[in-house]
């Protein structure tokens, strides 16, 4: 029979492998996730600043797009986002969360 102080033991023991292999995969994860969050808002936010600087210089430095041409800067510029977009995507990787 198992004396009170094995008894604990196995109990810590369960407790800390239970710990290691739930509780600490899960911080990882989420702090992987927080990261890759908070890199693609500012990634974004920075992409629509960039853009919007992109159709101002459009609209106010270049004559090219005046008399009845108003509207090609802002076809550029959905252009421009739309590669941009697609070559942020195109490199997505499916790798794992171990960094």
């Amino acid at each position: 029979m198992a004396e009170g102080g094995e008894i604990s033991e196995i109990i810590d023991l369960v407790k800390t492998y239970a710990k290691q292999e739930t509780i600490d995969p899960l911080r990882s994860t989420g702090r992987y996730l927080a990261r890759g969050l908070a890199g693609g808002f500012l990634l974004g936010l920075g992409l629509v600043l960039l853009l919007i600087g992109l159709l101002r210089v459009l609209q106010t430095e270049t004559d090219a797009f005046d008399d009845g041409w108003s509207f090609v800067p802002y076809f550029i510029v959905v252009a421009v986002g739309g590669l941009v977009a697609f070559l942020f995507v195109s490199r997505i990787s499916k790798g794992g969360l171990d960094g």
